[in-house]
């Protein structure tokens, strides 16, 4: 069976891995972020995820599969989000970089 595991600002990291990591063991889990979120709520989920995903080198397929990276993905395509979220989203998802600057 595959579990939703709705992200939001409350869930810590600690409780995202453990949540993860079970669901991953009985079936697998897909990740969606949690219904009303505001500009607010989607800063802190930037802020928390920004730091997670920068521990992994943008080269490894780890970086992309990263729970971090998923969220982050979640959050840009969010109706919520902010012209100065997405550009400080830009730099860490693919589908956000300008391929004329690189």
């Amino acid at each position: 069976m595959i579990h939703l595991l709705s992200v939001g600002p409350e869930l810590t990291l600690k409780q995202l891995s453990k949540l993860s990591r079970r669901y991953a063991m009985t079936g697998g889990y897909e990740l969606s972020l949690e219904e009303g979120l505001s500009t607010e709520d989607l800063s802190v989920l930037i802020e928390r995820y920004i730091p997670v995903l920068e521990e992994y080198d943008k080269e490894e397929a780890r970086y992309h599969s990263s729970n971090a990276y998923r969220i982050l993905n979640l959050v840009s395509k969010h109706p919520q989000l902010s012209e100065s979220q997405e550009a400080q989203l830009s730099s860490y998802l693919l589908e956000l970089r300008d391929p004329a600057s690189e």
